[in-house]
């Protein structure tokens, strides 16, 4: 935390690297509120968790902070715990080494946070907003996409994003994020529902459907038979749509997922 003070004070660019140490350490801490001690500190922990406690922080404020929060590090769990030394004088005197880190799940939470909301800040980004709306979109449109969402946060970078990812597809990250609009998720099935005498059931799962996609952005087709899918029929979606409609059900999921992978 004391390199973050100092590139603070210097201005330097380093320090939304430094604040995302922090923000990694303040999210393990926020894990053991059952420690007296720990939880004696939760207002500070959980406003340095997020992004506005940093707009106007002073470096005298971020001083003392340091010193209520260095005797808590050592309840942090050590798996992914960052390597930061903060047993050290509160003057500083010399060359400021920085401390090496793997990058665990803990440590990425707040560059994850810091992207979501660029995400959801830009949905009307025009490829953004084709990803939400179930639309088609280039090779190009997506590199660009990648190339601005690198460039709002220099201490990502693209190996960075694909672990925050998961492995995803950006688009299909993207959409997770944000979830497809409901009304291009009903589109999508619109002519399934125009053309099938429906019963109660099958309106149902349909309509279960949509939502999740409102919410997920996309649905792994196993997915349809497991809960919350198999709350109508055991059997999921073999059991409440016979063999052909079943399948027409599968091939308009496949293109809504297929638009969240194109540009691959």
């Amino acid at each position: 935390m004391l390199n973050l003070q100092i590139s603070s004070l210097e201005q330097l660019p380093r320090q939304a690297y430094y604040q995302n140490m922090v923000q990694s350490l303040v999210a393990g801490l926020s894990k053991k509120m059952t420690i007296p001690a720990v939880r004696a500190q939760q207002p500070l922990i959980e406003a340095m968790a997020g992004d506005e406690y940093w707009e106007n922080v002073s470096a005298v404020s971020l001083n003392q902070h340091r010193l209520d929060l260095r005797e808590l590090i050592k309840f942090i769990d050590n798996v992914n715990k960052p390597v930061l030394y903060t047993n050290f004088e509160d003057e500083f005197i010399g060359k400021i080494e920085e401390a090496e880190f793997s990058l665990g799940e803990s440590s990425l939470e707040p560059y994850k946070k810091r992207v979501e909301k660029f995400v959801r800040d830009n949905e009307k980004h025009i490829t953004i907003y084709r990803i939400k709306n179930n639309l088609p979109i280039t090779k190009q449109e997506l590199d660009e996409l990648e190339r601005m969402i690198l460039s709002m946060d220099i201490s990502i970078t693209k190996e960075m994003l694909n672990k925050i990812a998961e492995g995803q597809p950006l688009a299909q990250f993207i959409r997770s994020i944000i979830g497809l609009d409901i009304k291009a998720a009903k589109e999508a099935f619109s002519e399934f529902l125009n053309g099938t005498n429906l019963n109660a059931d099958q309106q149902t799962f349909i309509n279960n459907i949509i939502d999740f996609l409102s919410v997920k952005g996309t649905i792994d087709k196993k997915m349809l038979f497991d809960v919350p899918f198999t709350e109508i029929n055991h059997e999921g979606l073999t059991g409440v749509f016979p063999g052909e409609q079943a399948g027409k059900v599968i091939k308009i999921l496949d293109r809504i997922n297929e638009n969240a992978l194109t540009g691959m």
